[in-house]
């Protein structure tokens, strides 16, 4: 009898001692590393740093759960401390990675422009061969290798700030050339045709920096009159390039003349 009372008073506090439950701060833990949209950003970005620092918090909260389990309250608040602290570096070397990843975007739309304004700038001083390009150039030049420079150490501001000066002073360069003289077109052409070909390729450059240049135009009015003006550019090339497909060349080239005037007119309203 005092044998299997015993038994049963032995059996008392396996039998009574509640299983202890997990920390309620655990729950919004697995929350915060399962659901939410900091992991999901996690997940979808390109940064194995950042996975791996999510994968390390995911570790540090099972052990959370181990310590939790045990009644190990120290442990289980140092286990979710890790790996909430984790989780949020993963978040920084995202949100890191994508800064750098639009600077170096805006880096290059800027490196975009600046290279279709100086072919606008050197097609429209061709036109005057009175104009000395060269200091311009050279200029232009050093400061899109100080841009280079900076970028490839991923020095952005820097850059920028090198592609933003080549741009103001082509900008004033391509102002002072139409603005402040009267340009010439005297070139000597062995045939027609070859004149023909001259203001096709000059037309050719100055849609192409106008489809760079237009894009960094906030105002949706000035989109709209300069996207008149290219289409209208453009129906003046086709009706040029039907005439001169009959060899009537005298009056393709004054057409083609008016459109490339029409297109530097354009090229002014963008870059303004």
């Amino acid at each position: 009898m005092r044998s299997t009372l015993a038994l049963l008073l032995g059996l008392v506090p396996a039998l009574s001692a509640p299983a202890l439950a997990d920390d309620p701060r655990i729950f919004s833990t697995e929350r915060l590393l399962s659901q939410s949209s900091l992991v999901r950003k996690i997940e979808q970005s390109d940064s194995a740093a950042a996975k791996q620092k999510l994968e390390q918090a995911r570790g540090h909260l099972n052990a959370a759960r181990t310590a939790s389990r045990s009644g190990d309250i120290q442990g289980t608040k140092e286990q979710l401390d890790l790996a909430n602290r984790n989780a949020f570096e993963a978040a920084r070397m995202v949100s890191g990675d994508e800064i750098l990843a639009k600077a170096k975007a805006d880096f290059e739309r800027q490196m975009e422009s600046v290279l279709a304004l100086r072919t606008a700038y050197l097609t429209v001083a061709a036109e005057n061969p009175a104009v000395d390009t060269h200091g311009l150039e050279n200029q232009t030049e050093r400061r899109l290798e100080r841009a280079g420079a900076a970028a490839g150490k991923a020095d952005y501001k820097s850059a920028r700030h090198s592609l933003d000066e080549a741009y103001r002073d082509l900008r004033t360069g391509l102002e002072e050339l139409r603005n402040g003289q009267t340009l010439v077109r005297s070139l000597d052409f062995v045939t027609p045709a070859d004149e023909f070909a001259y203001y096709q390729e000059k037309i050719q450059s100055q849609q192409q920096a106008i489809a760079v240049l237009v894009q960094r135009v906030e105002q949706p009015g000035t989109r709209k009159m300069i996207e008149s003006i290219t289409q209208g550019a453009q129906g003046m090339v086709r009706d040029a390039q039907g005439l001169a497909s009959h060899g009537d060349y005298d009056k393709a080239i004054p057409i083609l003349d008016k459109a490339l005037t029409r297109l530097q007119s354009g090229l002014m309203m963008v870059i303004r």
